[in-house]
C-alpha cells in the first residue's frame, strides 16, 4: 500500500494526548541520555554558556543542562509544551518556548545547540540545519543525533524484522520520515562549514526488560491502527509481535543513535 498522508509528527501519530507518550519518551531518555551527556560534557567548559534544546521530548536533557556549573541559561524549545510544562521547573535558568521549526517567527544565540530524534521527521530536514545552525554564536556547538538502522538481520527475529520495516515505511508516507537521514550528517555539517566535526554510534539491544524493548512495544502499539490501514500487517501478527516484545521473546538490536557533532 503506497498511501501518502500529508501528516506532522505529532498530529496524529505520537500525539502528546496519548496516555502513555511521556512515558515513551523518557524509556529514550533512560537509553541514550547518559550518551548525550558525555558527548556535551566536554562541551560547556566556558562560564556563561547558553544553551538550546530542540525537541526537548521528556525535558530530561534541558533539566540536565540547567544544573551543570557552567551553563547560564538552557532553552527547551518543542512544538508542543504542555507535557514538558508538567514536568519541568521553569526558573531563571531554565525556560521553555513553544515553537515549530516548520515557521519562522524565532531565532536565538547560542553557544550550544542540541537535537535529538527531531530532523528524521521533518520533510524540510535539509533547510531546518541550515537556519539552526544560523543561530549558533562564532565557535558555538552544534550536536545532531537521529535514527541509524545498521542492525544486521541475521541478528534478528524475523517477526521484529518485518514490523520493524513496515513501521518505517508507514512513517515515510504518513509523516516523512527518514531513517537513513543521519547518513548524511557529516556532509551536511561540512556543506555549513563546521570544524573538528565528530561522529558517534550506539547501538543499544532489545531484551527483557530493556527501555528498548518498551519503547518499540509501546510505539507498535501507539501505530496499530496506522500500521493496519497502511499496509498487509494483520491484527494477529501484529499483536503477537507487541507481546512478544514486551516479554523479552525477540532477539534484536534496536536501531541506534548516530550523533554529529562539529563546531561553527
Amino acid at each position: 500500500m503506497n498511501t501518502k498522508l500529508n501528516e506532522n509528527y505529532g498530529d496524529k501519530i505520537f500525539c502528546q494526548e496519548m496516555v502513555d507518550e511521556m512515558y515513551r519518551l523518557e524509556l529514550v531518555s533512560k537509553t541514550y541520555d547518559f550518551i548525550s551527556q558525555r558527548q556535551i560534557s566536554s562541551l560547556i567548559t566556558q562560564p556563561n554558556t547558553r544553551c538550546l534544546d530542540i525537541g526537548s521530548g521528556s525535558g530530561s536533557m534541558a533539566e540536565w543542562l540547567s544544573k551543570q556549573p557552567n551553563v547560564k541559561e538552557v532553552t527547551a524549545l518543542d512544538r508542543f509544551v504542555h507535557l514538558l510544562e508538567s514536568k519541568l521547573s521553569v526558573s531563571e535558568k531554565l525556560k521553555i518556548v513553544q515553537h515549530d521549526l516548520n515557521d519562522d517567527d524565532y531565532s536565538g544565540e547560542f553557544d550550544l545547540i542540541n537535537i535529538r530524534f527531531v530532523l528524521m521527521h521533518l520533510r524540510d530536514r535539509h533547510n531546518l540545519l541550515k537556519k539552526i545552525s544560523k543561530w549558533l554564536k562564532p565557535g558555538g556547538w552544534l550536536i545532531v543525533s537521529d535514527i541509524i538502522d545498521i542492525s544486521p538481520e541475521a541478528v534478528d527475529d524475523p517477526l521484529y524484522r518485518k514490523v520493524m520495516s513496515t513501521m518505517w515505511q508507514v512513517l515515510i508516507n504518513s509523516i516523512g520520515t527518514d531513517k537513513n537521514w543521519s547518513n548524511q550528517l557529516n556532509s551536511e555539517f561540512q556543506s555549513l562549514g563546521f570544524r573538528n566535526i565528530t561522529n558517534e554510534v550506539y547501538l543499544p539491544p532489545i531484551s527483557k526488560d530493556s527501555p528498548m524493548a518498551e519503547f518499540w512495544s509501546l510505539t507498535w502499539q501507539a501505530m496499530h491502527d496506522r500500521l493496519l490501514e497502511m499496509s498487509d500487517l494483520d491484527d494477529q501478527t501484529l499483536t503477537d509481535a507487541e507481546n512478544r516484545l514486551i516479554r523479552g521473546n525477540m532477539v534484536a538490536l534496536s536501531p541506534g543513535m548516530m550523533t554529529c557533532i562539529g563546531q561553527k
